[in-house]
């Protein structure tokens, strides 16, 4: 109960953020919530209803997502390259003129596309479009760049699949490499991996190129998501 009331309280401070345009405590708020995720409950995203709310939210609970849209009604208002994962209007939508491309950058990285009232991700509209369902779980971007939205560097995956293909360290890791974390009391670089819910020691080093090197041999290994 406690957790749950947590991560709701976490989310409503995220929309008030997005709403207000506070991204630096956006961002610190997205942090802690992701440290708190747990794999089976955050899966995914869900639309906004715009009808409902001004801000643009990502949320990570499958049960929450919004099936309702079919593929031709996703055809019937946009044309996908699939080459280029650019998403242009067919129709008129407010400011934006029938032939202009669709959706833009968010915060995150990733592009938001308004579609009949509700905002998507373009990954997963992308998704959508080819297949004629949305994503099972999550939208893992091959190459790591999150704009880029073409069919082939798109793949639909499980949490954990996701996170073995992160490529760079987290903004509040110190050390500024993924898989190491400097140890003061000992003075040393810590390289360490996740493997089932687990961390792996992979031992100490000098320096943090050193740690950095032993991570990307063995994240090379043992994670079938990487792509590095």
């Amino acid at each position: 109960m406690a957790k749950n009331f947590l991560q709701s309280l976490l989310w409503a401070l995220i929309v008030i953020c997005t709403f207000f345009g506070a991204i630096e405590i956006q961002k610190q708020l997205t942090a802690e919530l992701d440290k708190r995720a747990v794999t089976s409950e955050f899966k995914g995203w869900c639309a906004v209803d715009f009808k409902s709310s001004k801000a643009t939210v990502d949320c990570r609970n499958l049960s929450k997502l919004d099936y309702s849209m079919t593929q031709d009604e996703l055809k019937s208002q946009l044309n996908y390259n699939k080459e280029t994962g650019i998403f242009t209007r067919l129709k008129s939508a407010g400011n934006v003129k029938a032939g202009c491309i669709a959706g833009r950058m968010q915060w995150d990285g990733y592009v938001r596309i308004n579609v009949l009232g509700k905002a998507y991700p373009a990954h997963r509209l992308a998704w959508l479009y080819v297949y004629g369902k949305f994503p099972e779980n999550f939208i893992d971007h091959i190459n790591g760049i999150r704009d880029c939205n073409s069919i082939d560097n798109l793949r639909d995956v499980t949490h954990a699949v996701n996170k073995q293909n992160s490529k760079n360290a987290r903004s509040d890791n110190a050390s500024g490499y993924l898989g190491v974390r400097f140890n003061k009391k000992a003075n040393k670089y810590i390289a360490s991996i996740m493997l089932d819910g687990v961390s792996k020691h992979l031992g100490c080093f000098k320096t943090a190129d050193q740690a950095h090197s032993a991570y990307i041999e063995a994240k090379r290994n043992i994670h079938i998501g990487c792509e590095l």
